[in-house]
């Protein structure tokens, strides 16, 4: 009934059964403890199978959590960029800020009446030109 070459259940082996043969409470025992080893086989079983799944989650995880990283990395690197041409915008509003200030007071500082023009030359006409007389 218990031999030790059906009984390795110790080391792990939970594919070996005890063979019964009497009715009486010994082979009650047995068939309890062949019950004992089938249902220890389908937990080792489900283990298995959801580290199998647990495992895969994980990986899967791993990768979104790598291409999340990827991702930020492009966010930032976009955002670096943003920010270069943000400045290069102000520098050149401040730029053309202190141009007008120039210019205010340098218009500022001119005359306030209206200086005087030369006439303007006169266009000379597309017609012969006419002897004169003397």
């Amino acid at each position: 009934m218990f031999s030790r070459s059906n009984m390795n259940v110790k080391d792990g082996e939970l594919s070996c059964r005890v063979d019964v043969k009497a009715r009486d409470e010994i082979g009650e025992l047995a068939e309890v403890i062949n019950e004992m080893i089938e249902g220890l086989a389908a937990i080792v079983v489900e283990i298995n199978a959801n580290s199998r799944a647990l495992n895969s989650s994980a990986q899967g995880l791993t990768d979104a959590s790598l291409q999340l990283e990827a991702a930020s990395q492009q966010t930032a690197s976009g955002a670096r960029v943003i920010t270069a041409a943000a400045q290069q915008v102000s520098n050149n509003l401040q730029t053309v800020s202190d141009s007008n200030a120039d210019l205010t007071q340098t218009i500022a500082r001119l005359p306030k009446t209206p200086a005087r023009r030369p006439p303007l030359p006169t266009p000379p006409s597309n017609s012969p030109a006419r002897p004169t007389r003397r």
